[in-house]
This record gives structure tokens, C-alpha cells and sequence, in this order.
């Protein structure tokens, strides 16, 4: 852990008490620290709007529907602009359903076992997993089906470990970051266009939704200092 600077929030202050107009470096950093902070309460959930703002997609891929937050300090007071957002998501489930788009980003993709509880992140691939020499081939008298497929390598360069991509199942909540396929496109666009009435339903339905689903969150103390941040203007 490295000791950082103290953030001296009172050039922000003057911005928006009108007494400074220059946005020196001391106020972007404010703003910076506040754009991380804000959205913490809502990322420590998932910022899901509901499970209907779920769009499948082929190839182990779903949209997801949710909201951003970010800090917007205006005249007299800092405002929390919130919006309707989409991101592309891997689908929990079997490594097999998955596998294209593991292969386009495969860094960073976390996996769990069906044979014996941990979360493993992927480091590399391997084929023929089924024909790998293993020092203990024990799975708890399971059959390997599809030896000839590829394998997923987890654990470090000095204990590798392979496992047949049968055995791994794509854990949840995992953003997909490289570029949409352009097949695709079209699904995207169409779900994430919504007319600002729609959205605000949306937002307000999430947050509502948000709040009463989630209340063993709401015992983390970032969770209970923002939780005005959840409660829509009227």
C-alpha cells in the first residue's frame, strides 16, 4: 500500500460556489476522486436494472441493461447524473457455450469447477486436455467425454494446472471487452435505444427494485452512506 496526497476538496468548492472559474489540476482531481467514489454503492451490487433487462446472444454472450453514474458539479451544488446503460456480458454457464468468445478476449475470464469448489482465472489454452498427463487423474469417478477438445490452463507459471473444458463453467458477472461482433450490432442497438420517458421508467423501476432486493448489501458502510444516491428526484 502507497500513501498518497491528501485531496483538498476546497478549489472544488469554490468552483461551485462561483468564487473560481479556472478548473485548476487540485479541482480535476476532486472531481476524479468523486467520480470513483459515487458509483461504489451501486457496483458493490450488481447495477442490474432487472432480470428482463437481459438479452441473449449467441455464442455464450448477453446484453445486460443498467445504469451509470457519474459526478457533474454545476452552480451551488454537485449533481449525480444517472443513466441507462448497456454492456455485453459472458453467460454463466458451460465453458463449451462460451468458447469463441473466451478465445477473442480469454484474459482476465474466471472460470469455476464442477468438480471441486474455487474461482480460477484463465491463462491460457491447451488441446487435447483429455490426453494430458495429470499427476492425480481422480475427479470423483467422473468420465471424460470430449478428451479431444481444448483444455483451460489456470494457476501460476510455477504450478500449472490444465483442466478439460468439460470440467469449467463460466463464472457470473464477467464484462465482455473486446469489440462487439458485427453480427450482433443490430440486437444492440436495438435494446439499448430507449426514449428518455422509457429510460427514466427504467431507472426508477431499477432503483426501487435495486433497494428492496438487496438489503443485506445495504449493511456495507459505502453501501449505507449512499444510499440517497438510489432514491430518484420527485
Amino acid at each position: 500500500m502507497v500513501t498518497a496526497d491528501p485531496i483538498d476538496f476546497s478549489a472544488l468548492q469554490a468552483i461551485i460556489d462561483g468564487k473560481q472559474k479556472k478548473q485548476t489540476p487540485q479541482v480535476l482531481t476532486a472531481i476524479n476522486v468523486l467520480q470513483l467514489i459515487v458509483p461504489q454503492a451501486p457496483n458493490l451490487c450488481i447495477a442490474l436494472l432487472s432480470d428482463a433487462g437481459i438479452q441473449p446472444l449467441d455464442g455464450g454472450l448477453e446484453l445486460w441493461r443498467g445504469y451509470f453514474q457519474s459526478v457533474c458539479p454545476t452552480a451551488g451544488q454537485v449533481l449525480v447524473n444517472v443513466d441507462v446503460s448497456t454492456a455485453v456480458m459472458f453467460k454463466q454457464g458451460s465453458f463449451q457455450s462460451a468458447a469463441l468468445a473466451v478465445l477473442k478476449q480469454r484474459d482476465g475470464v474466471s472460470i469455476t469447477l464442477v468438480h471441486r469448489p474455487g474461482l480460477k482465472k484463465i491463462r491460457g489454452l491447451v488441446p487435447n486436455a483429455g490426453n494430458y498427463e495429470f499427476e492425480n487423474t481422480t475427479v470423483k469417478g467422473r468420465q471424460i467425454e470430449y478428451p479431444n477438445i481444448i483444455g483451460i490452463q489456470v494457476g501460476s507459471q510455477d504450478r500449472d494446472e490444465v483442466i478439460p473444458a468439460e470440467m469449467c463453467v463460466i463464472a457470473p458477472d464477467q464484462r465482455y471487452i473486446r469489440k462487439l461482433p458485427p453480427e450482433f450490432s443490430s440486437f444492440m442497438v436495438k435494446f439499448s435505444s430507449k426514449n428518455p420517458q422509457d429510460r427514466m421508467a427504467l431507472i426508477s423501476a431499477g432503483i426501487n427494485n435495486h433497494v428492496t432486493a438487496d438489503q443485506r448489501s445495504t449493511s456495507h458502510p459505502v453501501v449505507r452512506s449512499s444510499l440517497f444516491l438510489f432514491r430518484p428526484l420527485m
